[in-house]
């Protein structure tokens, strides 16, 4: 004879645990997604979303302190020629790249249909320095179909030579880390900075001898971090006394230095 158990094959219980896990998922994404939604709401109606009047055009040499200025004014700021879409008077196009063009850089801007497989950059230099600036998809990503935001960055190079060191940015202050000893003028610099959570926020900078390069997420941006990058990296450049490095030729194409471009490198403590 086959003697059967009482006791049920499958636990009660079990049926709820398999149920919750789901349930849990799910709750955790709703809530990341408010949460995500109302910073940016809070971002895009904040301060640094107005722009303001008293930044001239061209004044980024005597901005102390980016974190508090508008992007629009920082971006104005940065500038070396006066904003213009197009189609001009002498019959030149609409100028897709018209924010790098203010910038005095060269720009390939993604198509609409290649946005997920192909970054806009923009290139060229500035004060003497060479100046690459990507953003979307980073290169390990580029020329697949976009699966998830995560491979979204923002990256900034510029081509000026400093020591070794990394900085990162997190809950709007930005400090180094262990690798490295910035030199003492980058630090006195940073010192002038005061608190901006909504700029200085999941940012890393690295620099050496093959320039400095900052990056952070696309995703969840809502004042253009790369304009406050661009700031940071020329005005560390300018106080550290950095010197151009010898000009490469670079372009769409160009590859990030210390493999920044291709994954998210691991923050030093």
């Amino acid at each position: 004879m086959i003697a059967f158990s009482k006791e049920p094959a499958f636990p009660s219980w079990a049926a709820y645990l398999v149920l919750l896990i789901p349930v849990s998922i799910m709750a955790f994404l709703l809530l990341r997604a408010l949460i995500r939604r109302t910073r940016h709401r809070r971002v895009t109606q904040g301060p640094l979303s107005r722009r303001i009047e008293g930044v001239p055009p061209g004044s980024s040499d005597r901005i102390i302190d980016g974190g508090q200025v508008p992007w629009e004014n920082l971006l104005e700021a940065l500038a070396v020629a006066p904003e213009q879409h197009g189609p001009g008077p002498d019959g030149s196009p609409y100028d897709e790249g018209w924010w790098g063009t203010m910038l005095g850089l060269r720009s390939k801007i993604a198509s609409g249909t290649a946005l997920g497989a192909e970054p806009h950059v923009l290139w060229g230099t500035r004060r003497g320095r060479q100046v690459f600036v990507r953003l979307g998809v980073d290169e390990s990503g580029e020329g697949y179909d976009l699966v998830t935001n995560r491979g979204l960055r923002q990256i900034v190079v510029v081509r000026a030579a400093f020591p070794p060191f990394e900085l990162r940015g997190h809950d709007g202050v930005i400090e180094p880390t262990s690798a490295g000893a910035p030199p003492p003028a980058v630090l006195a610099a940073l010192a002038e900075l005061d608190p901006s959570p909504d700029v200085w926020r999941d940012l890393q900078v690295v620099a050496g001898p093959d320039g400095l390069v900052t990056t952070r997420p696309q995703l969840d941006d809502g004042v253009n971090g790369w304009i406050y990058d661009l700031w940071l990296a020329e005005h560390l450049a300018n106080v550290a006394g950095a010197e151009p490095l010898l000009a490469q030729r670079i372009g769409p194409a160009w590859k990030v230095p210390y493999g920044v471009g291709r994954r998210r490198r691991r923050r030093s403590a």
